[in-house]
């Protein structure tokens, strides 16, 4: 286990001398903090640790290779002169076989001949044991969610690179035509920055290609059992592998994940916007023995990859956003990660959360909601929302109860859809699989007062980040992961004189539990978080109900 160096290169940023040490270490690390301004220095620092691993590899292995090309020429060279000596060499000749077997009176003394010369070299000679490599060529798996990410990684490696490895880029033109931005793609000003961000140039989320380094020169798109490193989407290495249950059948190609060294995850909150599924699938299928051999030099695969044991040396490499519990139950998980050495997590501070940029005068309020369990949370979250929020908000009906209901999990919407529709609610819905007509008339029926209330997921702004106007009131099934989600939703309110409504003015309520704690975090900040949660677990008066409030002041 390598213990973090305190000794650090000359790196630009403290972001990157704080990393350093643990990715030097080769510990798993996940960085939840990588916003905007932070994701260019995380990303040098990580593509670095990266270069620097596959250059070294790569050292090792031409070292080695050119040791054991002069001792295989060493023995070629001693057994010639052992075989003359013996007289073996006139066996080489045809026309002299005659006059060696006479010599030799029988084959068996010139067997023995042979053994004790080989024998002799053997001890002449001192081989050595060279264990430096995996079945596959692949060392290095780097998950991305869309072609813009990959775009911008790769052009960023091939900058790290030192000069005399990128004499050549082999299909840089096609990488470019396939990845790069179209000429005429410009900022969505609608939108705004961070959907930019995100969704600037080619956001296709199917992709795979493999890299390869070579000594002058950097191919792109190579076979995979010729990279060096793998850069993907999970979607596209799903397409690949199939499911897991294919494993150890023809239709399953999973071997080039067989050696993976380093795992890298960039902008993994984004993976659960996607299909989290697809990432579970591609751990499953990481570092298990191969299928089907190729080419594959044993006397030079480390003991632990003969061994079954990959995974445990197999360091991973997480950047995210921020913390998410998909991530988070991954992350602590030994039997999806199992490398020996130790873990760091490290995230910033959140200050005064996303509520601190709320500028017109709301009452937010924040609904805890006691549980016993995850699963339980579900239930007793739906419970909650279909007997207390519903009756209240119902009462009365018309354009001042106007109600946005953001709902993070599509499973979670469409069981509050049905609610609706089966107790004859007034309302309508966009989600990630509304058809783009059917989304523009459910914004024109809520924002004219046609119906009551608006269902959303988290997924359809996430993709869309549309201004959903003409609401009065927010309510917020479950914490939105990302928290601009919910500042910007709120800022959106429309002015409502009080009383008008069964809550009055315009409110914004979110509902949470103890499992929460993570986006909680990011919406009011670190000591109120403490506030909210902290009481969890503890006995609680039966006239508090978990309820907490706080008012913005656009003054």
């Amino acid at each position: 286990m390598s213990e973090p160096s305190t000794r650090t290169p000359a790196l630009k940023s403290n972001l990157q001398k704080g990393l350093f040490p643990y990715l030097n270490a080769y510990w798993d690390t996940w960085y939840a903090g990588a916003t905007t301004e932070r994701k260019k220095s995380v990303n040098q620092m990580v593509m670095l640790h990266v270069a620097n691993h596959i250059i070294k590899a790569r050292q090792i292995v031409v070292r080695n290779s050119k040791r054991l090309k002069e001792i295989d020429s060493k023995r070629q060279e001693l057994t010639r002169e052992l075989e003359t000596a013996a007289g073996l060499s006139l066996s080489l000749d045809s026309g002299a076989q005659g006059r060696d077997k006479r010599k030799l009176k029988s084959k068996k003394k010139r067997k023995k001949t042979k053994e004790s010369i080989a024998r002799q070299v053997e001890e002449k000679v001192v081989g050595i044991v060279c264990k430096d490599q995996g079945f596959t060529r692949p060392r290095v798996l780097i998950m991305l969610p869309m072609k813009n990410s990959a775009f911008e990684i790769v052009n960023l490696l091939l900058r790290l690179l030192p000069e005399q490895q990128k004499k050549q880029v082999h299909k840089r033109k096609r990488f470019k035509d396939e990845f790069g931005p179209a000429p005429e793609d410009k900022p969505d000003l609608i939108r705004g920055a961070d959907w930019n961000a995100t969704f600037h140039g080619n956001s296709e989320d199917n992709f795979k290609f493999g890299v390869a380094l070579h000594r002058g020169s950097v191919k792109l798109f190579t076979d995979f059992y010729n990279s060096d490193i793998i850069f993907a989407s999970p979607l596209g290495l799903r397409t690949i592998t199939g499911p897991l249950e294919a494993a150890g059948s023809k239709s399953s190609e999973y071997d080039f994940l067989s050696s993976i060294e380093v795992l890298v995850m960039m902008q993994a909150d984004i993976f659960s916007m996607q299909n989290w599924e697809h990432v579970k699938v591609v751990l499953g299928f990481l570092n298990r023995k191969p299928f089907e051999i190729r080419d594959t030099d044993f006397s030079r695969v480390r003991d632990w990859n003969l061994a079954g044991q990959s995974g445990l040396f197999r360091q991973t490499i997480v950047v995210s956003r921020h913390m998410t519990l998909d991530i988070a139950s991954m992350f602590g998980s030994r039997s999806k990660l199992p490398n020996i050495s130790p873990r760091m997590r490290i995230r910033p501070k959140y200050g005064n959360g996303a509520i601190s940029r709320v500028v017109p005068p709301v009452r937010q309020i924040f609904q805890r909601i006691e549980c016993e369990s995850l699963t339980d949370s579900y239930d007793k979250r739906f419970e909650y929302f279909t007997q207390d929020i519903l009756p209240r908000i119902t009462n009365r009906f018309g354009e001042e109860g106007r109600c946005l209901i953001m709902i993070p999990s599509y499973f979670d919407f469409v069981k509050i859809r049905n609610y609706l529709k089966k107790n004859r609610h007034s309302f309508a819905n966009c989600c990630e699989y509304t058809q783009v007509r059917e989304q523009s008339r459910a914004r024109q029926l809520f924002y004219h007062g046609e119906v009551q209330y608006l269902l959303t997921t988290e997924r359809f702004t996430f993709y869309k980040r549309l201004k959903l106007r003409g609401a009065r009131h927010i309510l917020f099934y479950a914490p939105p992961e990302n928290p601009a989600f919910y500042h910007e939703a709120v800022n959106l309110l429309n002015p409502t004189s009080s009383g008008a409504s069964a809550w009055g003015d315009n409110v914004c309520v979110t509902l949470f539990t103890k499992y929460d704690a993570l986006r909680i975090v990011r919406l009011v900040g670190e000591t109120r978080a403490q506030r909210l949660i902290g009481h969890v677990g503890r006995n609680i008066d039966k006239g508090n109900r978990g309820t907490f409030m706080f008012i913005s002041d656009s003054k």
